[in-house]
């Protein structure tokens, strides 16, 4: 999928680098040179740097051709106005924002634009590590659900780099969890190697 990706932040960076490495073709935006500058030392992609809610500075990162857009700035007004001109002005088939006010979410999943309320995902990472990393967690996004489940990787897996790891079909690696607790997603830490107390966390759209 060719996408594009409004705000290159901390959230923004990590989208990028995860998208890219699953094999997405990715453009990000961003208004603030430094977030730019900041990104390109991880991520190769094609980056601009422009007003976000701006048709023409859109039109120059390619949104035309974008299968999907994604507005993850840390601004949720910001989001939902690139996501409705991405929708309305130029009939990108996918499109999402973060918001941090559910209701928000909830006005605007009624006009075509789905929305990722990122409080919500923070309460839920917090809720999983308070229960040891144990069970499954639900996301929606949109219609959609995503679920996040986490289990122990076999002897077989230690050892090896987290890139060597093949997945089953329509599941995704999406982190690491490493002994000491810090979360590594699977995108950018390509070559860590698997120990064994490390937990694997899987994504899978259902």
């Amino acid at each position: 999928m060719n996408i594009l990706v409004i705000g290159g932040g901390f959230v923004g960076e990590n989208l990028a680098v995860t998208l890219a490495a699953h094999g997405h073709d990715v453009a990000v935006l961003d208004k603030q040179q430094e977030n730019i500058d900041r990104l390109k030392s991880v991520f190769d992609g094609l980056t601009y740097v422009g007003v976000p809610i701006d048709g023409d500075v859109l039109k120059e990162a390619g949104i035309a051709s974008c299968d999907a857009l994604c507005a993850v700035t840390g601004d949720e007004n910001t989001n939902i106005m690139a996501a409705q001109l991405a929708k309305k002005a130029f009939n990108v088939p996918t499109v999402l924002a973060r918001v941090l006010d559910r209701t928000k979410g909830e006005v605007f999943e009624k006009f075509g634009v789905h929305t990722v309320n990122s409080t919500a995902l923070v309460c839920d990472a917090f809720l999983s590590a308070l229960d040891d990393y144990g069970g499954e967690r639900y996301v929606r996004f949109g219609a959609k659900q995503a679920k996040f489940y986490r289990v122990k990787p076999p002897k077989s897996y230690i050892g090896r780099r987290v890139s060597s790891i093949e997945c089953e079909e329509g599941e995704a690696l999406y982190g690491v969890i490493d002994i000491h607790g810090a979360v590594r997603l699977a995108g950018i830490v390509k070559d860590f190697i698997l120990d064994d107390g490390d937990t694997l966390i899987y994504s899978k759209i259902i």
